[in-house]
């Protein structure tokens, strides 16, 4: 066996090198507001939601399909009594065309423009957190309800404008 004994002067190096790392100012958040996007997966595509309109997470069960709506729309669940209309989200942007249930969908209850719609989705990702001032303008498509796009290429949608969408509307006519 090796000696590890230290003598004093080690010891005392070895503490005043701990003293001086906690002593440290923890390194601050980046100046300007902030904001949590909560990641959505649709296919290989990444969209970003700003977290503040998430009420819940869910796996997709027991959707129920209902006759006569524009096919963006999955249907309805039931969430503790209450009912959501399922917005297909990948459907809805044009990445896909409508489907029905797949095993490990998800949907993500959000709130915008005065509605609550659950969002059907391939899977929540992580939740991030960047400065609003990160969020880069939108491409020039003329798609209003894209807020913006983050330096890693994270597509910010802005819910309240998808949720006044005039396509979203079911006409009772």
């Amino acid at each position: 066996m090796t000696d590890t004994t230290l003598d004093r002067d080690q010891i005392r190096a070895i503490l005043v090198a701990r003293a001086e790392v906690l002593a440290r100012s923890p390194e601050s958040e980046p100046a300007g507001p902030m904001v949590d996007l909560l990641v959505l997966s649709l296919g290989r595509e990444r969209y970003g939601v700003e977290l503040h309109h998430v009420e819940e997470i869910q796996p997709l069960r027991g959707l129920a399909p209902v006759p006569g709506i524009p096919r963006i729309w999955s249907g309805v669940v039931n969430l503790r009594g209450r009912l959501h209309p399922v917005l297909d989200l990948g459907a809805y942007l044009g990445l896909r065309e409508p489907r029905s249930y797949e095993s490990g969908a998800q949907i993500v209850v959000a709130s915008g423009a005065g509605l609550m719609v659950a969002l059907l989705v391939d899977e929540v990702a992580e939740v991030v957190r960047i400065r609003s001032d990160e969020i880069g303008p939108a491409t020039a498509d003329g798609r209003e309800i894209i807020r913006g796009i983050t330096p890693n290429l994270l597509t910010v949608l802005d819910l309240n404008a998808v949720f006044n969408d005039p396509k979203l509307v079911v006409n009772s006519d």
